[in-house]
């Protein structure tokens, strides 16, 4: 009877090592026990509002990251994301420059883990400071052709941007970059606004509060007109407009593209020069139609002004050209004068004295008057040489005499 039951509890003994043996087995073949290796978890500051509210920030110098190694069952791990992963702190009396924080880690039940380098990390510490900018938009490219940008409209115009005063001291621009090429018509968009430094390189790390715009721009029909002066009066009547400089004399207008094709000209409001002797510089204001655009309001416009000479000229009848006799009139027989006499009137600071050989007189046969006789007798002169009066205006060919 002993010996029975000494043999049962041998077999006891035996059978819980075998199962022990094969529960061993089964785990490390079913469900092992492995290891992950996670980089660059990001530590959680969570005083991180108060610290700010104190005027102070991280470094971007400052490392805020782990490597974190868990260790455990397969079964477990398999549902372990970098989201369920927590590494947090707090930083205990907080002040500008280095501090010191022990970091702690909350992993899902049946893991351990090991952090590298250790529980403790060095965080620097500065001034957090918050600055209004300017945003300034940026073109690229251009619309299509005979088309050009009329206006532009950025909303907001200003934003605000906060981060550690090393950075935000870096901050040369922010910008806003909007693609315009081969466009034709007036189009909105919205963009993202970018911090960049003084070598045009993006800033990361700072905090802008309207992170997008949106911009209106104007794309409309161009061309380019000239400026009509427009004058009322006259001038003294001994004087007269030796030149006209206006700058500019073309502008460029846009608008509406049908409304465009129908503009020639673009005029000055009008100008007077009544009884005007000398010279006049002005500033004219342009009539630009409604609806139409233009950078250009104005012109400056010079008047130079210089004294009429007025004299007489006499022309011998003889220097008269006669031009298609198709009647075959007898031209030796007319009623001309041996001299014509021929006002004229001269600039007088244009250096040059006219005498009657600068005048050209003719007579056009092909163009008679009410009588197919008479004709209009007329002249050709040189630049500056106006003829004010002729004498005869006209003469009468092939008379009997």
């Amino acid at each position: 009877m002993i010996s029975f039951f000494k043999n049962d509890i041998k077999m006891k003994i035996i059978s819980m090592t075998f199962a022990f043996l094969m529960w061993v087995y089964v785990m490390a073949e079913v469900d092992p026990i492995i290891i992950r290796d996670f980089s660059g978890v990001n530590v959680d500051i969570q005083n991180m509002v108060q610290i700010k509210d104190s005027g102070m920030t991280v470094s971007p110098e400052s490392k805020l990251d782990v490597r974190l190694i868990l260790r455990g069952r397969r079964s477990v791990m398999k549902d372990v994301e970098d989201e369920t992963i927590k590494v947090y702190s707090s930083i205990k009396a907080p002040h500008v420059g280095k501090n010191i924080m022990d970091v702690q880690v909350k992993v899902p039940e049946g893991l351990t883990y090991t952090l590298i380098p250790d529980n403790s990390i060095s965080v620097e510490l500065e001034e957090y400071v918050v600055e209004k900018k300017k945003i300034d938009l940026i073109i690229e490219g251009n619309p299509r052709d005979s088309f050009k940008i009329s206006e532009v409209n950025i909303n907001p115009q200003y934003t605000f941007v906060d981060g550690p005063k090393s950075l935000v001291d870096k901050i040369n621009s922010l910008n806003v970059t909007l693609a315009v090429s081969n466009k034709k018509g007036s189009f909105n968009a919205k963009s993202n606004v970018v911090a960049l430094d003084d070598h045009g390189r993006e800033i990361k790390g700072v905090g802008i509060k309207d992170e997008n715009v949106y911009v209106g721009v104007g794309i409309q029909k161009s061309k380019e007109v000239p400026i009509e002066l427009v004058l009322k009066g006259e001038p003294d009547e001994d004087y007269r407009i030796k030149s006209k400089l206006m700058n500019p004399d073309k502008i460029l207008i846009m608008g509406n593209e049908e409304e465009i094709e129908k503009i020639e000209s673009i005029k000055t409001i009008p100008l007077d020069i009544g009884n005007l002797a000398n010279d006049k510089k002005v500033e004219l204001d342009l009539q630009i139609p409604e609806n139409i655009f233009s950078e250009t309001k104005k012109i400056f416009l010079n008047l130079d002004m210089s004294k009429v000479v007025v004299e007489n000229l006499y022309i011998s009848k003889e220097r008269i050209s006669y031009i298609g006799n198709i009647q075959n009139l007898d031209i030796s027989k007319n009623d001309i004068p041996d001299n014509i006499k021929v006002k004229v009137a001269y600039l007088e600071e244009s250096n040059k004295k006219f005498t009657s050989e600068d005048v050209e007189i003719f007579i056009n046969m092909k163009e008679p008057l009410e009588n197919p006789a008479k004709f209009k007798i007329e002249y050709n002169t040189p630049d500056g040489l106006e003829i004010l009066e002729i004498e005869p205006k006209n003469a009468t060919l092939g008379l009997e005499m």
